[in-house]
């Protein structure tokens, strides 16, 4: 019983601090469940061979990693987590996490650079095992901030062909069969037509339902407008919480049972809905939650495709 007081005093800890989401890496999904947390992030871990890569003319723009290249780092990966609206999950960075946590094995790094400076990197690890001509490249983080950037790093990638057998390449799923030109999952028997498998990782938690909802960006950038109902379960409480949201230049949430239009749901399937990690259409159709199937609509439409993505490297 140690870890269930530890985490109902962590919540409510940070309930009391006014934290609107909490989020970790979970050791067991059921575990968290129980707490209210839903899982929000998987990756799509290519396990693929070099071939399997577009080639492209920009990988002449990638070089190896310098010292004195670190602020650029540092900068390409802000100016990345700010700049991409379509997702989220990329940590800020201390010095000391970029030290101590990023950089502290001394992966081997490559930057692609152009006429207009540095504009992209990868981090990547070579094991000692397996040794030549089974070398594996596991690549732990692509930040660009360029299309030739990012081509140019995956062109680079299948230019290791006489130097790798093996590229392992966590990618978001919406983004992993841009980057793949053919069949084939190394060391595994070709299954329909497999290239990797889906690798779950964040778990969140909304603790203030009307907080989260006003930071979230796509109801103000898609001009939603309208009102549903959420009756909200939490395992920790007896009892739901009603609120009614109104979407008009942003998403406001007040407690409340007045909107017509609602869906119940508990807040594990709230979090995947907040964070695009599942559709409300879907989680209604399949039973998972209940009400209205104009309100999970609306809500899509207002919150989908926040596509939680923190990497390898962000995770603790």
């Amino acid at each position: 019983g140690v870890a269930n007081a530890v985490m109902r005093e962590l919540l409510s800890r940070l309930k009391k601090r006014g934290e609107p989401i909490t989020m970790l890496r979970p050791f067991s999904m059921s575990f968290y469940r129980k707490f209210g947390f839903g899982t929000c992030e998987a990756l799509d871990v290519l396990r693929i061979t070099p071939a399997q890569l577009p080639d492209s003319k920009h990988r002449l723009g990638v070089r190896s990693y310098a010292t004195n290249d670190f602020s650029e780092l540092a900068r390409v990966y802000d100016e990345a987590r700010v700049a991409n609206g379509r997702g989220a999950g990329a940590l800020k960075r201390s010095e000391y996490w970029w030290r101590k946590r990023v950089l502290r094995n001394h992966p081997d790094v490559v930057v692609f650079e152009d006429a207009r400076g540095i504009s992209g990197y990868a981090i990547c690890e070579v094991p000692n095992s397996p040794g030549y001509p089974d070398q594996e490249c596991r690549v732990h983080e692509i930040v660009t901030t360029s299309a030739d950037a990012f081509r140019g790093i995956v062109g680079y990638l299948h230019a290791l062909g006489e130097q790798y057998r093996v590229i392992d390449f966590p990618l978001p799923r919406s983004q992993s069969i841009s980057v793949i030109v053919d069949h084939n999952l190394v060391d595994a028997p070709l299954v329909r037509e497999t290239i990797g498998h889906v690798h779950t990782m964040n778990m969140a938690r909304l603790l203030d339902i009307p907080k989260a909802l006003a930071l979230h960006p796509f109801p103000a950038r898609r001009d939603v407008r309208g009102e549903l109902g959420l009756d909200v379960h939490d395992p920790l409480e007896n009892k739901p919480h009603s609120f009614d949201v109104t979407f008009d230049s942003g998403a406001h949430a007040v407690a409340g049972s007045t909107a017509k239009e609602r869906l119940e749901l508990s807040t594990d399937r709230l979090a995947q809905i907040y964070f695009g990690a599942a559709r409300a259409v879907d989680l209604l159709a399949h039973g998972f939650i209940s009400g209205s199937h104009q309100a999970a609509e609306k809500i899509d439409d207002a919150l989908f495709g926040l596509e939680l993505f923190g990497g390898p490297l962000n995770h603790f």
